[in-house]
């Protein structure tokens, strides 16, 4: 009698063992970026968590922290480097502190438009450039996706200005990127290295008096209420990409990581799709709701005076097979 209860347990505890595998919960991967979720770096996150999940039928889904909330993107790179976070959305300027080639993607007016950002990001030899830059470097982590976020341009709390003269002394914040330094020194302003984050605050005190980037991001940012003079200087097409830990990468299966590649390969169509949309809107919203000034730029100024140290920089960086096929495209 006694067997067959002991039996009977048995079958029972196998029974709550195979219910309790086939409820099992999700694996979970955190997903970090310092943006809003209005931005394209969240809807990315967004589609990508959407068809991972789908296509894994649930058992892998992504995690998304937006705003900053695990940090800026300096220490979100170190802790995909220390496997703290699987993935993360980051700009070419703050991954060229650790790959100093990607630097290549500060240089201004290195693309015509965004048609031929699209066209470069497709390009399978660009690819493979970028991800022999990644490997060489050794910094702990791989890219997973290259993601285009917009034109960026000139925004200032003191004037719009119509040629390269008018940044004569204008205190500009960069990103942390040696090679924006030497942009904006080379067009006359005095470049001020700040996170993202301590921009709107920065503007406000005076400590900088202007700042560059994309349109969507300004608008979504309303660092249109500190900075309300707008000037379309089209100077670079920001570029970001996708990384992944290599701890995580490590213990993926080969199945999940085939999808995060094929995923992480759209996604360049997929934000361009968007953004030819939402800077439109968002520069009607600037000017018709926001009150925002905004002035078209004599551009040949910042050409003549950026194509001198354009060479130079991409010696110094190690980027010259990749500037030469970006500009042969």
């Amino acid at each position: 009698m006694k067997s067959v209860f002991k039996r009977g347990l048995c079958l029972l505890a196998a029974a709550v063992a195979s219910a309790v595998a086939g409820t099992a919960a999700a694996e979970t991967l955190r997903l970090a970026h310092v943006v809003s979720t209005g931005h394209i770096y969240h809807k990315a996150a967004e589609h990508l968590a959407k068809e991972l999940g789908s296509a894994t039928g649930g058992q892998y889904e992504i995690r998304i922290f937006p705003n900053g909330q695990l940090g800026q993107e300096h220490s979100l790179i170190e802790a995909l480097r220390s496997g703290n976070l699987d993935l993360a959305f980051v700009s070419s300027a703050n991954t060229a502190a650790f790959v100093a080639p990607m630097g290549v993607f500060s240089l201004p007016y290195i693309f015509k438009d965004n048609a031929h950002v699209g066209k470069v990001l497709n390009d399978p030899a660009i690819l493979t450039i970028l991800d022999g830059y990644v490997t060489a470097a050794n910094q702990g982590f791989r890219r997973v996706s290259v993601l285009p976020s917009g034109e960026r341009h000139f925004f200032s709390n003191k004037k719009v200005i119509s040629d390269v003269d008018g940044l004569s002394g204008a205190k500009i914040r960069v990103p942390p990127s040696p090679i924006a330094s030497e942009v904006w020194s080379t067009l006359g302003a005095l470049p001020v290295g700040l996170p993202l984050g301590d921009v709107y605050t920065s503007l406000q005190t005076g400590l900088i008096d202007a700042y560059e980037g994309p349109i969507t991001s300004y608008y979504l940012s309303k660092m249109y209420e500190v900075a309300p003079f707008a000037s379309l200087t089209g100077h670079e097409h920001t570029i970001n990409f996708l990384l992944v830990s290599e701890r995580t990468w490590a213990a993926l299966p080969d199945e999940v990581k085939r999808q995060l590649e094929t995923l992480g390969s759209g996604l360049d169509e997929f934000a361009l799709d968007i953004l030819a949309a939402t800077d439109k809107e968002h520069t009607a919203l600037l000017t018709e709701k926001h009150g925002v000034t905004i002035g078209e730029v004599d551009r040949s100024g910042f050409v003549e005076r950026l194509t001198a140290m354009q060479a130079t920089a991409v010696d110094k960086i190690g980027a010259g097979e990749l500037f030469q096929k970006l500009k042969s495209e």
